[in-house]
């Protein structure tokens, strides 16, 4: 694979993980409790990022859109997870109420594996994202471009 092909990858890979989604906003809120919660967030995303561009490699990833119940069980497991989510941090307390300008180092529940399994699956069970890596891997990688470099 040439290096205009890796750049190209590296580019629109950026910016779709720049973009604001549910990935977003999952690593936003476990980034305001700590850094460290954060990064075990996004490494939590590119695991499961990884795992999405493996099956596309591999071909595998053309069964999922073609597949109606395949894709739309991907897509109710993915919403049911972010509902999951997001009445859990609506019923999260705070032990003193009202506004507190102190940072919280620690809220209840939250754990460095907590925090990288909410970016796992959170990527994992995005099925937007086997569009995007089949979208992109059939417009940049052909079949005769070798992998290696």
């Amino acid at each position: 694979m040439t290096i205009e092909l890796w750049i190209t990858v590296l580019v629109v890979g950026l910016l779709i993980v720049l973009s604001p989604g549910s990935q977003w906003m999952v690593t936003i809120k476990n980034s305001l409790s700590s850094k460290t919660h954060g990064m075990f967030t996004v490494w939590g995303m590119c695991s499961g990022s990884m795992i999405h561009i493996l099956y596309c490699l591999l071909g595998i990833g053309i069964i999922i859109p073609q597949s109606v119940l395949l894709f739309n069980l991907i897509k109710w497991l993915g919403a049911a997870y972010l509902i999951y989510l997001g009445v859990k941090a609506l019923f999260f307390q705070k032990e003193e109420p009202g506004l507190s300008f102190q940072r919280v180092t620690s809220p209840v529940g939250l754990s460095k594996w907590t925090a990288y399994r909410n970016g796992f699956f959170t990527s994992l069970l995005n099925p937007k994202a086997t569009l995007f890596y089949l979208s992109l891997f059939t417009q940049v990688i052909h079949p005769e471009v070798a992998i290696g470099v």
